[in-house]
């Protein structure tokens, strides 16, 4: 992986955690400033659309639809990084205006490297401004109408321009399956060469293993619920890594293909070996033609032998 990698995994990680901590603060303080809420949006339920315009013309829409968030007009969002966007959303606060002796610097650097965030309502554009600021430093900068201030989360030392620089594929729900009892009819685990394949059916009342044999129940539930609601670590463009590339290029180690009311033509899923530093499997799409990183013990725990499900 690279350091850009590593940095935004870091970052979604600090904000996931930061959410946590501020749904359990009191939210009831009215004794801010009106400057000190400069960028805040006081109700983010009237928020229907995002747009973060990036450096080098990438541009991410987050736009409600339903109830749930659409990204780019193609992908379900991360509900959780939703969460912590709308929460920062709500709680920035300017701490101090950028020193006047830095303003023309800061301000050219914002303009070249920002983020534009652009937040709308139903009527319209609710907030403007440019976010950036420096990773290493944790310090976070906004500007609008030519002013740069330093912002911070209220109590936290955190780089919260970092939220606005995650790419399409870290703002993605990665939801792989969603199976359970009620729409399961078939997983399949295919291996290649003579390895038995894994074959569980569910005809709406009982459970068969493929094969010979009484299967162990308690291993089959285990088995099943991981497709409950399995979950990528992230979706990666291979193009980006050669070492994924390169394990791209080589045969899967196995294909999971699972059919339910939902996918009756089967959702398939490739395994391919782990990655270099052995945290993590890459997997594939085929549908969607789409790369993915799993969790090592969860692609483990995926690659089961036919023999683990009978007694």
């Amino acid at each position: 992986m690279t350091k850009k990698n590593w940095a935004l995994l870091i970052i979604l990680l600090v904000l996931s955690g930061i959410f946590g901590l501020l749904i359990s603060q009191d939210s009831a303080n009215t004794s801010l400033e009106v400057e000190e809420e400069l960028f805040a949006v006081a109700d983010t339920a009237a928020i229907q659309r995002i747009e973060l315009l990036q450096p080098g013309g990438a541009t991410q829409v987050l736009e409600k639809k339903g109830g749930s968030w659409l990204l780019n007009g193609q992908y379900k969002a991360d509900e959780q990084l939703m969460r912590v966007l709308l929460s920062v959303l709500e709680r920035v606060e300017v701490k101090r205006p950028v020193a006047g002796s830095q303003q023309e610097e800061v301000q050219a650097e914002l303009r070249k490297e920002g983020i534009r965030v652009q937040i709308f309502g139903a009527d319209g554009l609710l907030e403007e401004y440019i976010a950036g600021g420096e990773e290493a430093e944790q310090l976070s900068v906004f500007m609008q109408n030519d002013q740069a201030y330093v912002v911070e989360l209220p109590g936290y030392v955190n780089y919260i321009s970092g939220i606005f620089r995650l790419t399409e594929n870290n703002l993605r729900d990665r939801t792989l399956f969603t199976s359970n009892y009620l729409n399961l009819q078939e997983v399949l685990v295919n291996y290649p060469g003579e390895t038995e394949d894994v074959v569980v059916r569910f005809d709406g009342a009982t459970l068969e293993v493929g094969g010979t044999g009484v299967p162990d129940s308690a291993q089959l539930l285990n088995f099943l619920s991981l497709f409950e609601n399995l979950q990528a670590t992230g979706f990666v463009n291979v193009k980006e890594y050669p070492e994924l590339d390169s394990l791209l290029q080589q045969p899967p180690v196995a294909k999971v293909v699972v059919t339910d009311l939902n996918n009756p033509d089967g959702k398939e899923l490739e395994i391919y070996a782990p990655t270099p530093d052995g945290r993590f499997r890459l997997g594939y799409l085929p549908e969607e033609q789409q790369a993915l990183l799993l969790d090592e013990r969860l692609a483990q725990a995926l690659l089961i032998e036919a023999g683990e499900l009978r007694q």
